[in-house]
Parts: structure tokens; sequence; C-alpha cells
């Protein structure tokens, strides 16, 4: 049981709800890589990588996602979240949120379930995978017609 793992992805997701970022970085390795994938890097900053490594990339990453997303002022980061034991070091975080494209103005429900990795009390990985990913492609880039830009 990684009870304990489950309490570390809680505090770190609380800690990001209230976009206190110091307090969340503060339960990642230093080390820790973020591997967003390409359908992760298609939803940021056009040309964003699809791994982030260590305290630094962390902050690049949400920074790539802050330049392509915004959230109504005052609410929380996410509608709804939970975190699930994963057996071992892995938890699974499933969240949905209601964001805004900048881009657009269009309103899209993101939902995503996360892979998260926890060792010696500090969060080692984290892997998100979106749910309907060409609608986030399509609100964040403006097209409705179901092609991404390649």
């Amino acid at each position: 049981m990684s009870a304990p793992h489950v309490e570390v992805v809680r505090r770190f997701k609380d800690a990001m709800a209230a976009h206190d970022i110091v307090t969340a970085t503060t339960l990642l390795a230093t080390d820790v890589v973020c591997r967003v994938g390409a359908d992760g890097a298609a939803i940021r900053a056009p040309g964003s990588p699809t791994e982030y490594v260590g305290h630094a990339g962390f902050a690049r990453m949400i920074d790539a996602f802050a330049q392509v997303w915004e959230r109504d002022a005052g609410r929380r980061r996410y509608d709804h979240y939970e975190c699930v034991d994963g057996g071992g070091d892995r938890v699974f975080h499933a969240s949905s949120a209601t964001i805004r494209s900048r881009a657009t103005g269009a309103l899209v429900d993101l939902r995503a379930l996360e892979t998260i990795t926890v060792t010696d009390g500090l969060i080692t990985e984290l892997v998100p995978y979106y749910y309907d990913t060409l609608r986030l492609i399509e609100a964040a880039r403006g097209r409705r017609d179901g092609q991404a830009d390649r």
C-alpha cells in the first residue's frame, strides 16, 4: 500500500490548485521528469518540448501551458480531482478543469489522467494523458474542421 505516496500527490495537487508553485515544487525531486508526450506538447505553446527535467523544467512546462490557456480569475486550478494508489511507487491522478484558450477564447473541459511516480517522499515523474486532445488543439489554434495543424 502506498498511502504515503498518495498523500504526497494530494499535497502537490492541492498546492497547484491554490496556485502555490513554491510549495508544489518542494514536493518534486530536483531531477523530476515531466513527460508530456507529443499530444501534451501540442496543447502547449508551439515548439514546446515533450519532456521537462528538474525544477526549472517544471516551471517552463507550467509557463508553456499558461501561454496557451487561462483559468477564470479566482477559480481553483481543478474543478475536480482524485488520487488513487497505483501500487508500488505509482499514483494515478484524474482531474477535470475548465480552461479558456488565450488565442480563441474557447472554453474547454480539460480532462486528464496522470501517472505520477513518488520516490523517497518526492515526485520523480509526471506523465499526463489528455482526453479529447483534438478538441484541445482545435480550441487552442482556432480550428473547427477536425484537422489539427501538423
